[in-house]
């Protein structure tokens, strides 16, 4: 049970076993638990972009290079918990409280950009200045740093570098929270790279090594 971010409702979290079965164990039983956000999904498409004359949703790319990261992180062994893996919506503060419920050490949410000139370009990562003690061992910042550094080492597209702003996602978790935005689908070339397998397992990469690199320091908020 926890007081949803909104400080409105009460969160019951109902776990179900079948017989036989300790798959429905709690998340967070054997280990740490980070959470990767695909932004937007169902209803909300977020921002749109047009490559070779054929209409993109930015809900699409996000969940594609958000199970990418899972998919990395799982292969190192981390437990990974996905706010939707679908076409669903949960709204940003359900995001922000399923991290919470899950007592999850890391949250990640995964964004692609726009603008009004078709010339803005890169990649850049946010944290919420109102997130970003050090009581569980890590601060927003630094996983911020991190993963703007690793995702230096791989994509050679513009690093916009590590900023602040107050998402509801990051301002809202309880853990160390970082937003990041891959590119622009308002230019065209960004665009098209962005739609490619290979930059999406590099940029997968970049975001899962940053993770990586400071997971041990990370600790439940909530012992």
């Amino acid at each position: 049970v926890t007081l949803a971010s909104d400080k409105k409702a009460i969160l019951i979290k109902v776990v179900s076993k079948a017989e036989g079965d300790d798959s429905t164990s709690p998340v967070n039983g054997g280990g740490k638990v980070v959470v990767i956000d695909a932004g937007h999904g169902g209803t909300d498409p977020g921002a749109s972009g047009v490559f070779e004359g054929k209409a993109y949703k930015e809900k699409d790319i996000n969940l594609s290079v958000a199970l990418k990261v899972r998919d990395i992180l799982e292969e190192n062994n981390v437990r990974v918990l996905m706010t939707r893996e679908g076409d669903t919506y949960p709204t940003l503060t359900e995001r922000a409280d399923f991290a919470n419920i899950n007592n999850a050490v890391i949250f990640t949410s995964i964004h692609s950009n726009s603008a009004t000139t078709d010339t803005a370009s890169g990649y850049e990562v946010y944290y919420s200045l109102l997130n970003n003690n050090e009581t569980t061992g890590l601060s927003s910042k630094e996983l911020a740093g991190q993963i703007i550094s690793k995702l230096k080492d791989n994509i050679n597209t513009r690093n916009r570098g590590v900023k602040t702003a107050d998402h509801v996602v990051t301002r809202s978790s309880i853990m160390p929270a970082v937003l990041v935005e891959i590119g622009f689908m308002s230019n065209h070339e960004e665009m098209g790279l962005m739609l490619t397998d290979e930059f999406q397992n590099q940029f997968a990469k970049g975001i899962a090594d940053g993770i990586l690199a400071v997971i041990e320091k990370a600790n439940p908020p909530r012992e």
